[in-house]
């Protein structure tokens, strides 16, 4: 299996639980993702598969994202799928993801190797009682609390600047761009009203 380091994953992944693998040969991270009944490979992932490789897609598998909103699919195929040292086969979703795999339920439960364990406190996911290496990523949130530093009446239809505190991390200070953009919500642009 190809191997991929750090660099080729830190600037593109958000907050999630990865493990290094492959798709027909292709490398890629995998998203753990036990809220997804289904393994989704990216389209652009199925995209890079060679054509003497790449399955047939077939039939269609309607997806819904956490928010509700549907997914594009284009279909299902039979893909070899390596996660560290284990290979398997794996009836995946191709879809419009942002991710490039998600490793859904029907792998991590219900795979020919077992029903998964992800020991995020060792970093290995146990698969087939086969430890394969993951990584995790938390992506340091970038919004900060804002609190207006004294009481301030606005007069309807009217717009005025305020004198606000921001609330700042120990990691701002190594912050050589720690420049803001402070933007209201919606609650604090219609006004509170007491």
């Amino acid at each position: 299996m190809p191997k991929l380091g750090h660099s080729d994953f830190d600037l593109k992944l958000g907050n999630g639980v990865y493990l290094r693998g492959s798709v027909e040969g292709v490398p890629i991270a995998f998203t753990a993702d036990t809220g997804s009944s289904r393994t989704i490979i990216a389209h652009s992932v199925y995209s890079q598969i060679p054509e003497c490789k790449r399955p047939v897609l077939k039939g269609s598998a309607p997806l819904m994202g956490a928010g509700g909103s549907p997914i594009r699919d284009w279909g299902t195929a039979r893909l070899n799928l390596c996660l560290g040292k284990v290979e398997l086969q794996c009836d995946a979703v191709i879809a419009e993801i942002e991710d490039q795999a998600l490793l859904g339920y029907d792998v991590l439960v219900g795979s020919e190797h077992g029903p998964a364990d992800l020991l995020l406190s060792k970093g290995v996911v146990v698969l087939g009682g086969v430890e394969i290496p993951c990584f995790k990523k938390a992506v340091e949130s970038r919004y900060r609390k804002v609190t207006v530093a004294e009481d301030v009446t606005v007069p309807a239809k009217s717009e005025a600047l305020v004198d606000v505190f921001v609330g700042r991390r120990k990691s701002d200070d190594d912050d050589s761009r720690a420049e803001y953009l402070i933007e209201a919500t919606d609650g604090l642009k219609t006004g509170i009203i007491s």
